[in-house]
């Protein structure tokens, strides 16, 4: 992704954050958080899916939790954003 706006710059922020405290224990406590996240394009959600993608590749042993909160936001995400 090119340039942000301030609005992806942010959900980038708080997805982050969110994907650096995950662990195997902490998963549907990390996914209601990043459910209530607003994404409201597709350029959003594929922000979210870069940064998901990027930390499962970087931490090989956390990328089953990543998958599983990877398969659950997509539920959400493609109701919401992709109609």
């Amino acid at each position: 992704m090119a340039s942000t706006t301030s609005s992806e710059a942010q959900i980038q922020r708080k997805f982050l954050a969110i994907l650096n405290k995950i662990t195997k224990t902490k998963l549907t406590t990390c996914l209601v958080h990043a459910q209530s996240l607003r994404i409201n394009s597709t350029r959003q959600y594929l922000l979210m899916a870069d940064l998901l993608h990027k930390k499962a590749v970087d931490e090989p042993l956390f990328s089953n939790v990543y998958a599983a909160l990877a398969a659950n936001l997509i539920i959400k995400v493609s109701t919401s954003v992709l109609g």
